[in-house]
């Protein structure tokens, strides 16, 4: 009578181990960094001047100028993040190149530069 081989469970080193907790690591350190770029810039619209603050909503105003595609990525939303749907900054505050760093840390975001 032959018996069936043992179940045999896959090894792995400690070097292996090491290396997929660093990788994990600063994979969540680049999330932290992210969420808290975040978190501070929506502290700085807070710290406007009251007139012409600028407005961000949760749901986009103009449906057919949303950005459909991008949605808020897995990182953020594992981190507590919640998804805006669009920025309208005034132009006597933000330039264009002010609103390519915006829409690099906000990608589900429609930003907008109003002129007055």
């Amino acid at each position: 009578m032959s018996e069936s081989p043992k179940r045999r469970w896959p090894r792995y080193s400690l070097r292996t181990l090491f290396v997929v907790v660093t990788v994990f690591a600063v994979w969540l350190g680049w999330g932290l960094h992210w969420s808290r770029s975040r978190a501070e810039f929506r502290l700085y619209l807070k710290s406007l001047p009251a007139k012409g603050i600028p407005v961000f909503t949760n749901e986009p105003k103009n449906l057919a100028t949303r950005k459909p595609w991008k949605k808020l990525p897995i990182t953020l939303y594992l981190l507590g993040e919640e998804p805006v749907g669009e920025f309208v900054l005034p132009a006597t505050y933000f330039t264009q190149s002010d609103c390519e760093y915006i829409d690099s840390l906000f990608p589900e975001t429609n930003v907008v530069l109003r002129h007055n």
